[in-house]
């Protein structure tokens, strides 16, 4: 006679095997080794270089920290996920103010995401996190402008950070479209 005990060790075991088997599947944290790290190979050496002082130099100007990070794919793993597996790894910001940014490209993915630590919330909201990689990194990424793309989002985070105005193209309505 079969009973339900058992069962449920069975279930709560191959509950725990396939939890287990999803997080092993999490895709590696890189080496955090600059603050431009293009594991995707998406970014001449001399942008990236030019991206490293202007990034260095924002850091000396504000104490705020941003990181670009491309890989070439999330291989499955949820983009929202895997960028604050990064940040937390990565321990970007300020202890106690929490002032550290990322901008995530997952190449073959087609996928993007800036992570804002709480500490810059008022500065850079999410809806302007958005706005960012919808009107500035999308469009050039389509077009095969990577570079483009990512200095467009840098200085757009950039200038949140110190403060200023976001120049952000107007989001097109329904209306725009033809």
């Amino acid at each position: 006679m079969l009973h339900a005990v058992p069962f449920r060790k069975v279930a709560a075991v191959s509950l725990l095997t396939v939890a287990v088997t999803l997080t092993s599947a999490a895709l590696e944290v890189p080496f955090l080794a600059g603050r431009v790290n293009d594991q995707a190979s998406l970014l001449d050496d001399s942008f990236e270089t030019r991206l490293e002082e202007q990034l260095r130099l924002l850091e000396e100007e504000t104490g705020s920290q941003i990181a670009v990070l491309t890989v070439a794919s999330l291989d499955g793993d949820p983009i929202e996920d895997f960028s604050i597996r990064v940040v937390d790894t990565w321990k970007l910001g300020r202890e106690g103010v929490d002032d550290g940014v990322l901008i995530l490209v997952a190449r073959d993915d087609r996928r993007m995401r800036i992570e804002v630590g709480y500490g810059l919330e008022g500065a850079l909201t999410d809806a302007q996190a958005g706005r960012i990689i919808d009107q500035l990194m999308a469009p050039r990424f389509r077009e095969g402008d990577f570079e483009g793309g990512v200095g467009a989002a840098v200085d757009a985070v950039a200038a949140a950070v110190r403060g200023e105005a976001l120049e952000l193209p107007e989001p097109r309505s329904a209306a725009d479209t033809p």
